[in-house]
């Protein structure tokens, strides 16, 4: 199960600070900005979040296959973002 006010954080940053449309966010970025924020990240939280994010059509883009990072930031790369993310 998705965390679901990690998921509104991530979701806000994406919104916030990238936009929409066409995108080129690495998962690595979004989860040091969360750091930055005093947030604790789960481990496989992020993926999770990512993949939620992309079954629901919010986001394009491919989570990457790395076992050292994908536990810690999900290993994605965003290519786009719909405008329904905000939240």
């Amino acid at each position: 199960m998705v965390d679901a006010t990690l998921e509104a954080e991530i979701r806000r940053i994406i919104y916030n600070d990238y936009g929409v449309g066409n995108q080129n966010i690495d998962s690595e970025e979004i989860y040091n900005k969360l750091i930055q924020r005093g947030i604790d990240v789960p481990r496989n939280a992020m993926g999770d979040i990512f993949s939620s994010l992309r079954k629901r059509g919010l986001i394009r883009g491919i989570g990457k296959m790395d076992s050292s990072k994908a536990p810690v930031h999900g290993f994605w790369s965003i290519m786009w973002v719909d405008r329904h993310i905000a939240v």
